[in-house]
């Protein structure tokens, strides 16, 4: 989380430095940010352990921003006619994936996990089988 946390902190926001990005948080068993040591009640107190500026959070207007300025402001009016927010999200995220290496979203993009972290994005038989192999064998 280190290049994540430089950037987000680059750029006007905070980060605890006890928080750490998991692919596997305790409460969920999902990709999560959680904390890695103790945090201090004086430091819950202070403020939020996360401050995120608005321009470095992917939303739907910042998804119309990237349509927009790779594909034309005439496709990026009727993406937001058609598409839901997920979905303009999902083409936005998509298009910045592919162009990874010279995205401004790059230290976001790296953490990102190489595999969907949901069953139904998977794009093959074989893949889904793994991913619920291991709680077919817990049920026995």
């Amino acid at each position: 989380m280190g290049e994540l946390r430089d950037w987000i902190c680059s750029q006007g926001g905070s980060v605890h430095p006890a928080l750490l990005l998991s692919d596997n948080a305790p409460s969920s068993g999902c990709r999560g940010i959680v904390a890695g040591q103790d945090i201090s009640l004086q430091d819950l107190k202070a403020g939020p352990l996360i401050s995120v500026p608005q321009e470095l959070q992917f939303t739907s207007t910042q998804a119309l921003h990237i349509i927009e300025q790779h594909a034309g402001s005439a496709l990026a009016a009727a993406a937001a006619e058609q598409l839901s927010s997920s979905q303009l999200i999902a083409a936005a995220l998509a298009h910045e994936l592919q162009h990874k290496s010279n995205s401004s979203w790059g230290p976001y993009l790296q953490t990102l996990p190489s595999q969907p972290p949901c069953p139904w994005l998977l794009t093959s038989p074989q893949q889904l089988e793994v991913c619920i192999a291991p709680h077919s064998a817990a049920r026995g």
